[in-house]
């Protein structure tokens, strides 16, 4: 192997390096989000370049949901290309979440990866690099629906309080009637 060749393995590994989660931030409008069977919520923010590259924002993954909720990255791709350096994106959707009528778990909060992969240049050019340069995590928030609710403990009391003023007051009454018989 060569020394050109060994210095450009070197300088590859340096870049992977610097393609990291310090080449932009994703600012999300929220961390979590509930997702009800048979609705569609899109979770949307802004990207701030950290860099005095250009950023080529080519792709989102978004990894961690089960197979039943349907995900659509395509509103990622009318987001800004490419992001100037140090410069923050206009608040943008991202994905789009959708959970089906008949979805049958799992349920609760689910956490979710979210990745942007894209590439790095000094100079604006057309860059189809699909490295990961940023990303979060997100919650996608499942809600049971088909869960009985429990009464409240306030409610049973309240309702066997007036269960035994009833019977008292029959009680009552009856005994009021014995004594104008007699």
């Amino acid at each position: 192997m060569s020394l050109r060749n060994l210095f450009l393995i070197f300088m590859s590994w340096g870049t992977g390096a610097a393609f990291g989660s310090d080449v932009i931030t994703l600012h999300l409008d929220f961390g979590a989000a509930a997702v009800l069977p048979g609705t569609t919520v899109g979770f949307s923010g802004t990207i701030t370049n950290n860099t005095s590259d250009y950023v080529y924002m080519n792709s989102i993954a978004v990894d961690g949901l089960p197979a039943d909720l349907s995900v659509d990255t395509s509103p990622f791709l009318d987001g800004p290309y490419p992001l100037d350096p140090f410069d923050t994106s206009p608040d943008f959707t991202f994905f789009l979440v959708t959970t089906p009528n008949s979805y049958a778990g799992p349920f609760g909060a689910l956490p979710t990866l979210v990745t942007i992969l894209g590439g790095a240049d000094p100079f604006i050019t057309s860059d189809f690099s699909e490295n990961p340069i940023g990303g979060t995590t997100v919650t996608v928030v499942v809600p049971n629906l088909n869960l009985v609710p429990e009464p409240s403990t306030a409610l049973l009391f309240v309702a066997g309080l007036l269960l035994v003023v009833a019977a008292r007051s029959k009680s009552g009454a009856r005994g009021v009637r014995r004594c104008r018989v007699e």
